[in-house]
Protein backbone atom coordinates (compact mmCIF):
# COMPACT_ATOMS: atom_id res chain seq x y z
CA UNK A 1 0.00 0.00 0.00
CA UNK A 2 2.63 2.44 0.83
CA UNK A 3 4.42 1.66 -2.38
CA UNK A 4 1.58 2.18 -4.29
CA UNK A 5 1.03 5.36 -2.65
CA UNK A 6 4.76 6.66 -3.04
CA UNK A 7 4.15 6.29 -6.74
CA UNK A 8 1.54 7.91 -7.18
CA UNK A 9 2.69 11.01 -5.43
CA UNK A 10 5.86 10.26 -7.74
CA UNK A 11 4.01 10.07 -10.78
CA UNK A 12 1.89 12.91 -9.55
CA UNK A 13 5.23 15.42 -9.33
CA UNK A 14 6.73 14.55 -12.13
CA UNK A 15 3.39 15.00 -14.19
CA UNK A 16 3.49 18.50 -12.27
CA UNK A 17 7.40 19.67 -13.00
CA UNK A 18 6.53 18.48 -16.60
CA UNK A 19 3.54 20.53 -16.67
CA UNK A 20 5.36 23.85 -15.04
CA UNK A 21 8.29 23.27 -17.51
CA UNK A 22 6.48 23.08 -20.82
CA UNK A 23 4.40 26.54 -19.91
CA UNK A 24 7.35 28.25 -18.60
CA UNK A 25 9.20 27.04 -22.20
CA UNK A 26 6.01 28.11 -24.05
CA UNK A 27 6.03 31.49 -22.57
CA UNK A 28 9.90 32.20 -23.88
CA UNK A 29 8.87 31.14 -27.52
CA UNK A 30 9.64 34.18 -29.90
CA UNK A 31 7.53 33.13 -32.79
CA UNK A 32 8.33 33.75 -36.96
CA UNK A 33 6.90 36.55 -38.89
CA UNK A 34 6.25 35.36 -42.52
CA UNK A 35 5.64 37.52 -45.55
CA UNK A 36 4.29 35.53 -48.48
CA UNK A 37 4.23 37.12 -51.94
CA UNK A 38 1.28 36.09 -53.86
CA UNK A 39 1.77 38.86 -56.42
CA UNK A 40 2.36 37.44 -60.16
CA UNK A 41 6.03 36.27 -61.10
CA UNK A 42 6.15 38.93 -63.80
CA UNK A 43 4.77 41.85 -61.32
CA UNK A 44 6.97 44.57 -60.01
CA UNK A 45 9.11 43.40 -56.70
CA UNK A 46 7.07 44.83 -53.33
CA UNK A 47 10.18 46.63 -51.37
CA UNK A 48 9.77 46.06 -47.48
CA UNK A 49 11.30 47.72 -44.55
CA UNK A 50 10.78 46.45 -41.06
CA UNK A 51 11.60 48.80 -37.52
CA UNK A 52 11.62 47.21 -34.06
CA UNK A 53 11.81 50.32 -31.38
CA UNK A 54 13.37 52.59 -34.15
CA UNK A 55 16.21 50.44 -35.83
CA UNK A 56 15.64 48.83 -38.91
CA UNK A 57 15.98 44.93 -38.49
CA UNK A 58 14.91 44.28 -41.86
CA UNK A 59 14.70 45.28 -45.89
CA UNK A 60 14.25 43.11 -48.52
CA UNK A 61 12.94 42.46 -51.71
CA UNK A 62 9.89 40.38 -52.59
CA UNK A 63 9.29 39.10 -55.72
CA UNK A 64 5.86 37.23 -56.92
CA UNK A 65 5.90 33.78 -54.89
CA UNK A 66 8.53 34.20 -52.73
CA UNK A 67 8.91 34.16 -48.89
CA UNK A 68 10.40 36.34 -46.32
CA UNK A 69 10.52 35.55 -42.42
CA UNK A 70 12.26 36.27 -39.33
CA UNK A 71 11.86 35.62 -35.70
CA UNK A 72 9.98 38.52 -33.75
CA UNK A 73 12.46 38.97 -30.58
CA UNK A 74 12.43 41.19 -27.70
CA UNK A 75 9.10 42.62 -26.75
CA UNK A 76 9.07 45.39 -29.60
CA UNK A 77 5.91 46.15 -31.97
CA UNK A 78 7.53 45.36 -35.24
CA UNK A 79 6.25 48.54 -37.89
CA UNK A 80 7.00 47.57 -41.14
CA UNK A 81 6.07 49.85 -44.96
CA UNK A 82 6.53 48.69 -48.39
CA UNK A 83 6.69 49.75 -51.72
CA UNK A 84 5.18 48.76 -54.87
CA UNK A 85 5.93 50.44 -57.76
CA UNK A 86 3.49 53.81 -56.94
CA UNK A 87 1.90 52.47 -54.08
CA UNK A 88 2.40 52.37 -50.83
CA UNK A 89 1.19 50.46 -47.20
CA UNK A 90 2.42 50.31 -43.87
CA UNK A 91 1.40 48.31 -40.96
CA UNK A 92 2.44 46.73 -37.33
CA UNK A 93 3.32 43.32 -38.26
CA UNK A 94 3.83 41.94 -35.40
CA UNK A 95 2.82 43.11 -31.83
CA UNK A 96 3.77 41.73 -28.12
CA UNK A 97 1.50 38.91 -27.06
CA UNK A 98 0.66 37.62 -30.49
CA UNK A 99 3.30 35.21 -29.86
CA UNK A 100 0.99 33.62 -27.19
CA UNK A 101 -1.75 31.74 -29.17
CA UNK A 102 0.65 31.25 -32.55
CA UNK A 103 3.84 30.46 -32.91
CA UNK A 104 3.93 31.87 -36.05
CA UNK A 105 2.50 34.94 -37.73
CA UNK A 106 1.62 34.92 -41.42
CA UNK A 107 1.03 37.94 -43.44
CA UNK A 108 0.38 37.72 -47.15
CA UNK A 109 0.80 40.50 -49.73
CA UNK A 110 -1.43 40.52 -53.20
CA UNK A 111 -2.12 43.14 -54.89
CA UNK A 112 -5.17 44.31 -53.39
CA UNK A 113 -2.34 44.51 -49.76
CA UNK A 114 -1.39 43.28 -46.67
CA UNK A 115 -3.39 40.51 -45.04
CA UNK A 116 -2.92 38.53 -41.96
CA UNK A 117 -3.80 35.05 -41.76
CA UNK A 118 -3.99 33.38 -38.46
CA UNK A 119 -5.50 29.95 -39.58
CA UNK A 120 -5.67 28.39 -42.30
CA UNK A 121 -8.38 29.62 -44.61
CA UNK A 122 -9.00 32.68 -41.39
CA UNK A 123 -7.95 36.14 -43.47
CA UNK A 124 -8.04 39.56 -41.71
CA UNK A 125 -7.76 42.85 -43.59
CA UNK A 126 -4.22 44.29 -43.00
CA UNK A 127 -3.97 47.19 -44.64
CA UNK A 128 -4.15 47.86 -48.55
CA UNK A 129 -2.22 49.82 -50.62
CA UNK A 130 -2.92 53.26 -51.31
CA UNK A 131 -1.06 55.64 -53.86
CA UNK A 132 2.26 57.59 -52.66
CA UNK A 133 0.31 61.00 -54.07
CA UNK A 134 -2.37 60.07 -51.60
CA UNK A 135 -0.73 59.43 -49.07
CA UNK A 136 1.21 62.59 -49.02
CA UNK A 137 -1.78 64.34 -49.63
CA UNK A 138 -3.44 62.70 -46.32
CA UNK A 139 -0.36 64.26 -44.33
CA UNK A 140 -0.98 67.83 -45.38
Amino acid sequence: MATALCSSLMLTLAFYFFTISSLARNQDVEPFVHIRSAMNANSLPVHVNCKVNGSTVNVYELHGGEHYEWNARGNGTYYCSAIWGRWFASWHAFEPGWGTDHAAIFWMVNKDGFFLRQEEGEQRKGELWSGILERLQKQD
